[in-house]
């Protein structure tokens, strides 16, 4: 899923503490503008689904602060699937979205919102202090029914590090969806810098998942100190999605538009992008998933511009991981749900 200029020393320094988990502003509280109207409009509430579902419809976070929201859901976090969407409401913009998703940094500028402190009752949510592409966010929590097929214990991960995963479904890959969350002592259960993010020349941080296969899945974090100390991986098999655009070819520096012709508010789809190399390098993967800024050069593929019947893909200038992508999308139901905390999980 992300891109992205420097700007004066005050709020560069005010969001490296806020990336760096030491400091931030606490704003007075977000602006909820509707529920899951397609877009912000007054007078809106929070949705409760009858599923063990919470969404907090689209809000309003100040740049370089963070909300703590309440979704009351009980039980246990680590059961919980959440999802993050932003919108731009700019002319021109990129609508509802994900870039910058997890958070990215470019030339000292930071963009994108995140997640993080998952508990029982609360979760928060960070805007990075440079952001352009969430003047709205909406975050949806919920206890998948049934549970993902395949889920890992918490794994501790050096720096720098590759885990094999086994998941065992015997499951072309196509047909599977990998989901991947975090836990520090800093942040709690997270998805901060999910497909990485670089801070600095040598201070790479984050982690991603790569090579799915039938049976496995490997992960590996990025040789920077901090986030995430654990990983836990989520496999499933879904049901067959409503939409599949199979593996399309981009080129770096395009953005695509694919029409799936579903005729749905798209707040109630549940949407899927995934990446594949034509080498073996990485093959399907999450590689800089949301953008990333690597030493100069932009890389990773997002979603954009979502809307009843089109969505955008978008492929950096410099990425060398998304030669392919995929496009699955379902239509929200509060019954059949994909397996997360993961990159982006929408209840169907």
């Amino acid at each position: 899923v992300s891109l992205w200029t420097a700007i004066v020393a005050g709020l560069a320094l005010v969001a490296l503490f806020l990336l760096a988990g030491s400091v931030a502003a606490i704003s007075s509280g977000p602006t909820r503008v509707s529920s899951d109207s397609a877009s912000p409009s007054a007078g809106g509430t929070r949705i409760v689904s009858a599923a063990s579902g919470w969404s907090s419809g689209w809000i309003t976070i100040t740049p370089g602060t963070f909300v703590t929201l309440t979704h009351d859901l009980g039980g246990d976090p680590d059961d919980y699937a959440v999802e993050l969407w932003f919108m731009d409401t700019d002319d021109g913009g990129y609508g509802i979205n994900v870039r910058a998703y997890g958070g990215l940094e470019a030339e000292g500028s930071y963009y994108g919102a995140f997640w993080q402190h998952l508990t029982n009752n609360t979760i928060q949510v960070v805007r990075s202090a440079n952001d352009t592409f969430a003047d709205y966010v909406r975050v949806r929590v919920w206890v998948p029914d049934p549970l993902p097929d395949y889920c890992s214990d918490w794994t501790f991960i050096n720096p720098g590090k590759t885990l094999t995963f086994t998941h065992g479904l015997d499951k072309a890959p196509d047909e599977l969806v990998v989901g991947m969350v975090f836990s520090s002592t800093a942040r709690g259960i997270n998805n901060f810098a999910y497909g990485g993010i670089e801070l600095g020349p040598t201070d790479y941080r984050g982690a991603y998942w790569s090579h799915v296969d039938s049976s496995t899945v490997r992960v590996f974090r990025y040789p920077g100190l901090s986030i995430p100390a654990q990983v836990r991986v989520c496999v499933t098999r879904p049901d067959p999605p409503d939409y599949d655009s199979g593996w399309v070819t981009i080129a770096q520096g395009v953005t695509k538009t694919l029409t799936h012709n579903l005729h749905m508010n798209p707040n109630l789809y549940l949407i899927r992008l995934y990446s594949k190399s034509d080498d073996s390098s990485f093959g399907i993967n999450s590689v800089c998933a949301g953008g990333m800024d690597d030493g100069g050069d932009l890389k990773g593929v997002n979603w954009e511009n979502s809307t009843t019947n089109t969505i955008n893909v978008f492929r950096r200038f410099q990425d060398e991981h998304a030669d392919q992508v995929r496009f699955r999308i379902w239509v929200r139901s509060y019954k059949v749900y994909l397996p997360l905390a993961l990159n982006n999980p929408t209840p169907r």
